[in-house]
């Protein structure tokens, strides 16, 4: 009983963590990074990324608006009304274990690095509806962004970061998933797909992340 109650606490003390400590500060400019998954227009992002915000844009897409929100699981949904030029990445089926390896991907925050930033890590905790995951190289910005498996498909978008230990939280392709129905949103669902180089899953990942602006 005494584990399982230090269990909860930690659980919600990351979440906490997850609450104060977004990658991004809010101000006019990039605000973080966001996921294209379906070919007409949809997006995900963290809702803390767009929270105040009046009016948003996806660079090298255009104008995007809010369409919903989950701000329990730190979700938005955006729409774009461009033509698509990018390519939706699909939903893993695949259940993400503790060991696996993920790679994260999002563009940093304004001032910081212009590039798109791709980070190694490791899945060490799924609790309730996030995965926490080591990867130090993770970046201001880069909330909003995708968590790939190896074959570069989704199974998480990021959240947070911890303010020590290098703990990275990204919410869980379930959550999403859920998110997405509620929305009448049908992304690209996959069971299996053959492993990729860290190399191609970033050139992957130039075509459906995408950095947020905020403007006035």
């Amino acid at each position: 009983m005494y584990i399982w109650s230090m269990r909860m606490r930690a659980t919600a003390f990351a979440l906490l963590v997850c609450v104060l400590f977004p990658f991004a500060a809010k101000s006019t400019g990039i605000s973080g990074s966001s996921v294209l998954i379906s070919w007409d227009g949809y997006l995900i992002t963290a809702e803390h990324v767009i929270a105040e915000c009046p009016s948003l844009n996806a660079v090298n897409i255009g104008p995007v608006v809010a369409m919903g929100h989950d701000k329990a699981n730190d979700l938005a949904l955006l729409k774009s009304n461009a033509k698509i030029i990018g390519e939706p990445l699909p939903l893993s089926m695949a259940p993400v274990r503790p060991g696996d390896e993920v790679i994260a991907v999002g563009y940093p925050y304004q001032g910081i690095l212009g590039d798109l930033n791709v980070a190694n890590g490791i899945v060490y905790d799924l609790p309730n509806n996030v995965i926490e995951f080591s990867a130090p190289a993770v970046q201001p910005g880069n909330s909003g962004g995708a968590l790939l498996d190896r074959s570069g498909t989704l199974v998480g978008m990021l959240s947070s970061k911890r303010t020590f230990g290098g703990g990275v939280f990204a919410v869980r392709r379930e959550a999403i998933q859920t998110f997405l129905s509620a929305q009448s949103v049908r992304p690209v669902l996959v069971t299996g797909k053959p492993e990729r180089s860290r190399e191609e899953i970033a050139e992957l990942a130039r075509k459906s992340v995408f950095a947020i602006e905020c403007q006035n």
